[in-house]
Formats: C-alpha cells, structure tokens, sequence
C-alpha cells in the first residue's frame, strides 16, 4: 500500500470527528504583526475538549483563519471530547512533535480538586495565553418572584430552599453559585445536570430556581428566564450585557467569575515556538473583525503573554480548591 502523504491520517481523523480544516487564507492587517515561526507549511493541530456548537467551538473557530495565516500554516479543529477536556489535555501532552499540536481548553483545568482533572495531564501543558473571556449571568426561573438583585439576595437568606442548577459539580456553573451563598449568608439546594443546555432546559421549565451561566447560554435564550445581573467585576463593554447589573455592585462585593479559553502547548514545546505563536494570537486578537465576532459570541478579548496566563491558571486554581473544599 502506498503509504499516506505527511497530515493526511491527521486529516482524515479529523473529518471522521466532524472537524473543519481551516486553510491559511492571506492576511492584509497581519503585515504588521510580529514575525513568527514557519514550519513548512505543515498543519498545526488545535485540540479541543468539547464539541460544536459551545462557546469555546465558537471563539476557536474564530480565531483560527487569522491565526493560520500569521503561521502560515493551515490549522485542523480536532475535537477529542470526554472527562472534562482531559482527554484532550492527554493527547496534547503526549503528541509527537512539540509543534505541531495546541490544546484550546477553558478555566475548567484550573480546577486540580477535580479527580479526573487531578490524574490527567493537563498540569504538564504550557499556557501560552489566554483568548477571551465569557461573563456569566445570574438568571432565575419564570415565576420566581423576585424583581432584580437585591431581592434575590434577600429571597436566598430567607428560603434556603431554593434550588439551583450546574453542568456539573465542581464546574464553575456550580462554584460561582457557592461563593455568592458563602457571601452572602445563604443556603441552596444544588442540581448538577450534564451541559449547559440541559440546566437552561430545566430552568426554563420551572424544573430549578436558578443558577449562574454563561452569558452566550442565557442572552436570547427560553422566554420566561429573568437574567438578574453580570458577574464581572464592573459592566462589561458587550452592549448586549452593558444595562445588567453586576453581582459586585449590588449583592456582594468583589464577586467576580467568568470563564476564559486558554492556548496551551505539549511540555516538549520550544520556547521560541511558543512565543510566535503568542505573538501572532496577539496580532489576531487585534483585528476588528475578529473582535465582533468574539462580542457577538458574548466573549471579550484578553491576549497578553505566559505570565499572565498562568497568573490566571493559578489564582483560578486556587480558588477552585477553595470553593471545592466548602461546596464538600
């Protein structure tokens, strides 16, 4: 048998997950932007945890035709789904060649208290950067009688009874509900479902009394779904999200969540290699297209270098054993 040409069993097993190839297209605003590693052309492999359709889908597509032209190289989306985006973390850590491959994964492998998170290899990879970031929203059932923040709050210390729904316990749909309680003096019953879809779904349905989600899950969602307020730290620039409150501002100071996606490369990775390639997701971040884009997926921009990305990774870490060892 005549063997495959270089990237072809790469192709194909990305086309037999439901990938799409992005090519490198020409770049008109990139002509400026630092200069960075060629590799010959060869397909640089960019790994996700999840699959179509959610947020971080969103941003990587977006980011990636800007991204492989600064590379001159085309990028292939492989999802590899499971175990709480670790077993993509796994194959990015084991991949063969330190610059062929990158994980695209979100602020949940910050969370080193989650056992499967805690056994994979996921704290041998290398963050790069960090893309953007997704606000979260405080959204209440249909019915449930309360008229904005304040009143939620006083409705939380008075019942502890009422439920609230996650994508899983120990994601951050379930911390950020603990820390607001611990905050504030209250108590909840929690309801772990499996995604984000099934939490609006039962939301909607007056099945759950609230719970704290990603913006682009909520904003245009099921009528009936009261979204409260933000949980930044003061009124994100996304218009849709602008006239909301925050949680900071109302209900407890200091509060802050959202949840971010992060490039991270193989522990074999060139430092070199991984500094091109910050620099050109820097230069894509910056082109307006790119930005509209992120904003109508309800994502901001963050970009920025290795310390500050793994600033984040540690301060997320360890505010996530914190929140873990009170929600029990």
């Amino acid at each position: 048998m005549t063997p495959a040409p270089p990237g072809m069993a790469l192709r194909r097993r990305s086309f037999m997950a439901g990938l799409a190839i992005v090519a490198a297209p020409s770049v008109a605003h990139a002509q400026g932007a630092p200069p960075v590693a060629r590799a010959q052309g060869a397909p640089l492999r960019l790994v996700l945890g999840f699959g179509p359709g959610g947020t971080l889908d969103v941003v990587a597509r977006a980011l990636a035709p800007d991204l492989a032209a600064l590379l001159a190289r085309p990028i292939v989306i492989d999802y590899v789904n499971g175990a709480s985006g670790t077993r993509a973390a796994n194959a990015v850590a084991t991949a063969e060649r330190g610059t062929d491959t990158l994980l695209f994964g979100t602020s949940s492998l910050a969370n080193t208290t989650d056992p499967v998170i805690r056994q994979s290899r996921a704290r041998e990879l290398i963050p790069i950067l960090v893309a953007a970031r997704s606000p979260m929203v405080v959204a209440t059932r249909p019915g449930l009688d309360c008229a904005d923040l304040a009143g939620f709050g006083a409705m939380l210390r008075a019942s502890g009874r009422l439920t609230y729904a996650s994508s899983g316990a120990g994601s951050a749909t379930h911390l950020a509900v603990v820390e607001l309680l611990t905050g504030i003096g209250a108590a909840a019953l929690h309801v772990p479902f499996a995604h984000a879809g099934q939490v609006v779904a039962n939301m909607a349905g007056g099945h759950v009394d609230f719970g704290i989600l990603g913006a682009v899950n909520l904003m245009g969602g099921p009528p009936g779904l009261a979204n409260l307020g933000s949980t930044t730290r003061q009124r994100p620039a996304l218009p849709v999200l602008a006239e909301l409150p925050t949680v900071s501002e109302t209900l407890l100071p200091g509060f802050h969540w959202d949840v971010w996606q992060a490039l991270l490369a193989p522990p074999h990775a060139p430092e070199a290699w991984r500094a091109d390639v910050a620099a050109a997701a820097n230069a894509a971040l910056a082109s307006p297209a790119l930005r509209a884009t992120l904003a109508r997926a309800m994502c901001e921009p963050v970009g920025g270098d290795a310390a500050a990305a793994r600033d984040i990774f540690a301060t997320e870490s360890a505010r996530f054993e914190r929140l873990s060892h009170a929600a029990g």
